[in-house]
């Protein structure tokens, strides 16, 4: 909110003809943060040069002498946006959009109304991985790079560098949250994260393998997602636990796209004729055109669709959600490695999941309601799963052996050791092996062979 403030007073007093417009989807917050914050600055200046640098009215701030103009505005619907520009040929536009993560996409959309404008900033705390502001980011020249004229310019200030932020703070909120909880990540570190409970796989089990060494065997996986259109085509290949090759292009040709595949795979070594691969094709939407062209040059494929029925219809509403959920359990049990391809990981840990209350069963969201909220056609998260769906190793789970519960000896028992064991009630106070100094003595404890 200060650079906020700092920014709209100060424009119009480097800049004649300055126009600033600030919006923000909460009213609550453009009331009563960034308001207040320019209000304060207004006053600031006002008792450093001794009269009115701006007229201040609510939500509106005016500085004459400049002929500068600060607007701030609500707005949550596309049909609120207005078409601002310039009222000067010289003059500048300044769009500034707060909190621009809680932005709708079709809000985003309507602000390119505002022609001639010098200047768009758009300030938020990092959120999920879907959004305008997300791929804004992605696409921008990242600081300490100089910033491109045509291009977005980024900056991530973190909390260590906010002076009303203690080392104290960010202690508490590791304590209590993790390293890899979404609060941590995005109001520590400032990262673009997906919160643990609504992603199919979360970052931390993910990257659990990092540092894990997988061998190559000859158990081969095939993983393949047709793009179609503008999206891409994926080509996902492991050996073993192992991945040996992943391909990623964009082409609609369905002839090509089969043609490369087969010869991608040939150079590796594989045939169509061998029976130690397992071809997990997705035949979903586009798919299903490249999937009979290579069926005809002799490869065996298992057809998928995220959108069927599960196998395990009593974990899973549909089968994408089991084959996320069946690489989520490859890296609980340290069974298969993460993604080298930071586009994929992203996705990866990125595609979400509904869980019906009423039936307890996990749903993975459909790619058209991914793209609907803001997020990128996971193809390369989709044909990684379908690659691992086959890597089926043992899962080893260490049972832990039962232990009878420790309890306090009642009256009756102590009574019958005491007659038993007359030297019972002097070693009761002294140090045992069995028994550590001033833990609380339990019948299971009680070794009457035992002598001090």
């Amino acid at each position: 909110m200060v650079l906020i403030a700092t920014l709209a007073l100060g424009a119009p007093l480097l800049y004649q003809h300055v126009i600033i417009v600030i919006t923000s989807a909460s009213y609550e917050q453009l009331k009563h943060q960034t308001e207040v914050h320019i209000r304060n600055g207004a006053e600031a200046l006002k008792r450093r040069f001794g009269f009115d640098v701006y007229d201040c009215v609510e939500f509106h701030y005016k500085c004459k002498a400049r002929n500068g103009e600060i607007k701030l505005y609500v707005t949550d619907e596309e049909r609120r946006v207005e078409g601002w520009h310039p009222r000067h040929p010289k003059g500048r536009l300044i769009l500034i959009i707060n909190e621009a993560k809680g932005i709708p996409p079709p809000v985003f959309t309507a602000f390119d109304r505002c022609s001639g404008y010098s200047h768009w900033i758009e300030i938020s705390s990092p959120g999920s991985k879907r959004g305008l502001f997300y791929n804004n980011y992605l696409s921008a020249v990242k600081y300490p790079e100089k910033p491109q004229r045509g291009k977005f310019f980024a900056r991530k200030v973190f909390q260590k560098e906010c002076p009303h932020k203690s080392e104290e703070d960010r202690l508490e909120i590791l304590r209590k949250h993790g390293e890899f909880s979404y609060v941590y990540q995005t109001s520590v570190e400032c990262n673009f994260w997906e919160e643990e409970t609504s992603v199919a796989i979360p970052l931390v089990e993910a990257m659990s393998c990092a540092n894990v060494e997988f061998l190559a065997d000859d158990d081969i996986g095939i993983g393949l997602d047709y793009g179609g259109g503008g999206d891409e085509t994926v080509l996902y290949v492991r050996f073993g636990p192992k991945t040996v090759h992943a391909k990623f292009w964009v082409d609609p040709r369905v002839l090509d796209v089969a043609d490369r595949v087969d010869a991608e795979l040939r150079g590796l070594g594989i045939k169509p004729s061998q029976r130690n691969y397992t071809f997990n094709y997705d035949n979903g939407g586009l798919g299903i055109g490249p999937g009979d062209y290579l069926v005809r040059k002799g490869w065996t494929l298992f057809r998928r669709n995220n959108q069927s029925p599960a196998f395990d219809k009593t974990l899973y509403v549909n089968l994408g959600a089991e084959m996320y959920g069946h690489l989520r359990r490859l890296y609980q049990n340290l069974l298969a490695p993460p993604p080298q391809d930071q586009k994929t990981l992203d996705q990866l840990v990125s595609r979400r999941v509904s869980v019906t209350e009423s039936i307890g069963k996990r749903a993975l969201e459909s790619k058209k309601a991914a793209k609907a909220r803001g997020a990128k056609s996971p193809d390369r998260a989709d044909a990684y799963v379908l690659c691992y769906f086959s890597h089926r190793p043992a899962f080893v789970e260490v049972m832990k052996p039962e232990v009878a519960p420790k309890r306090l000896m009642t009256a009756d028992e102590l009574i019958q050791m005491c007659n038993n064991d007359f030297g019972f009630l002097e070693r009761l106070f002294q140090p045992k092996q069995v028994k550590r100094p001033g833990e609380v003595f339990s019948y299971q404890n009680y070794n009457p062979n035992e002598r001090a």
